[in-house]
């Protein structure tokens, strides 16, 4: 859509003179640059009992000793630690955005704090809903 308009445009107010201009072509080369310095994506995987975050290293989610939000600026970050001492920052939105991925995680972290008593804060408990016994039923 956005390339139909800028050729319409182009067409109707000036049709393509701007590129016998050599300077208008720097605009064009050197616009992308930037972009290739911003970062690229960030690696999240995740198995039926451990999480992955980037360089981060991994937790063991069915196995989590801490899980805390904090909130930096307008994001909200899940803090995990696991017994064997692995601990990991990640925001919240990049791990929801991938339902099952999500799902596995959020798994874990219901076994282990109403499963095993892991320690929580009062945003962890409100925004995951922690505290909802029809959450986790444990047999």
């Amino acid at each position: 859509m956005a390339t139909i308009m800028f050729v319409f445009f182009c067409i109707r107010d000036t049709g393509f003179s701007w590129m016998t201009t050599w300077w208008l072509w720097l605009f064009v080369v050197l616009s992308p640059i930037p972009f290739l310095f911003i970062g690229g994506a960030i690696r999240i995987s995740a198995g039926a009992d451990w999480l992955r975050y980037g360089k981060n290293g991994f937790v063991s989610t069915y196995e989590l000793t801490a899980v805390k939000i904090t909130t930096g600026g307008a994001s909200r970050h899940l803090v995990l630690e696991d017994k064997h001492g692995n601990g990991m920052d990640v925001q919240l939105t990049n791990l929801q955005m991938n339902r099952e991925l999500w799902d596995l995680v959020y798994n874990g972290i219901l076994h282990s704090v109403r499963g095993n008593g892991a320690e929580t804060n009062k945003l962890a408990r409100t925004f995951l809903d922690l505290d909802n016994p029809l959450r986790f039923r444990g047999e």
